[in-house]
C-alpha cells in the first residue's frame, strides 16, 4: 500500500531531536482529554498497572482528540451520523514537522462522503501535546467501487471490531509502550449507538503473524487503491 509506504519512508529518514525528554506525568494527567459524555456504548483501550496513566485513554486516543478539535471535526463520541470510519496516521518522529494523515468517511442519513487530511505536527514530550503546524484538506470521490462497497468492505474485513494490537497474545513485545518509532495507525469506528477506538503499529512487521493485522493492511490498501493518497502525499510532504 502506497501511501502507508511513503510515510514510513519519510519516516525513517527524518533524524530524531537531540536530547530525549520524558513526560511530566502529573501535568499530563491534569490536561488530558476526557472522555465525552454520551450515551453511546464507548469503547477506548484504557492503561492499566503501573502503567503511569492508569484509567485514562491510550495516548494515541488523547492525540487524535487534539488534532480533532484543531481541524473542527466532529466528535464520533457524540455524533448521530449513520456511521464514521477514521483511519489516522502518526509518524512519532522528531519533535517538529511529523508528517500525519487521515482519512474519513461520514454516512449521514443516505449520503456518504470522504475526506483526507494531510499535516505536519509539532509535538511537545512534556505535555504530550500534538500542534497541527499545518495541513491540507482533500475531498475524497472513489476511484472504481461505490461508496456503500467501500464501507460495506471496511465491515468485512472487521474494521468495526478488530481488537487494539496490545489485546493479541504475543504481539511483538518491541511494539509495547510504542517505543519504536514506528508508523501508528489508529482506528475510530462510530454509529448513533456505539463508539470505538484501536490502534496498530508495525503492521508490516506482523502482517503475516497474525490475521488481524493483516486485515489492517486490507483495509488500507483498499483505501488507497479507491483514494490514492500516495499522489497526495508526495506532493504534500516533498
Amino acid at each position: 500500500m502506497k501511501f502507508t509506504k511513503l510515510f514510513v519512508i519519510l519516516f525513517t529518514t527524518i533524524i530524531l531531536a537531540g536530547c530525549v525528554t520524558s513526560p511530566n506525568f502529573k501535568l499530563v494527567r491534569q490536561i488530558y482529554t476526557p472522555i465525552p459524555q454520551t450515551s453511546k456504548n464507548i469503547d477506548i483501550p484504557l492503561y492499566k498497572k503501573p502503567h503511569p496513566l492508569e484509567g485514562l485513554p491510550y495516548n494515541y486516543w488523547h492525540y487524535s482528540k487534539q488534532k480533532q478539535e484543531q481541524l473542527k471535526l466532529i466528535s464520533p463520541e457524540t455524533s448521530a451520523a449513520a456511521q464514521i470510519f477514521r483511519v489516522w496516521i502518526t509518524n512519532p518522529v522528531g519533535r517538529s514537522s511529523q508528517p500525519h494523515g487521515i482519512i474519513e468517511i461520514v454516512q449521514d442519513s443516505n449520503k456518504m462522503e470522504g475526506n483526507l487530511i494531510l499535516m505536519n505536527v509539532d509535538f511537545d514530550v512534556r505535555k504530550l501535546k500534538e500542534t497541527i503546524a499545518d495541513s491540507k484538506r482533500i475531498a475524497l470521490t472513489p476511484k472504481t467501487l461505490s461508496w456503500s462497497q467501500i464501507t460495506d468492505s471496511l465491515i468485512a474485513l472487521q474494521f468495526h471490531e478488530l481488537p487494539t494490537d496490545e489485546k493479541l497474545p504475543g504481539y511483538d513485545l518491541k511494539t509495547r509502550g510504542y517505543s519504536t518509532n514506528a508508523t501508528t495507525f489508529s482506528f475510530e469506528y462510530a454509529t448513533p449507538e456505539k463508539y470505538r477506538f484501536y490502534q496498530y503499529t508495525d503492521i508490516y512487521q506482523n502482517q503475516h503473524i497474525f490475521t488481524e493485522v493483516a486485515n489492517v493492511v486490507k483495509m488500507l490498501d483498499l483505501l488507497e487503491s479507491e483514494f490514492e493518497w500516495d499522489t497526495q502525499a508526495r506532493e504534500y510532504f516533498r
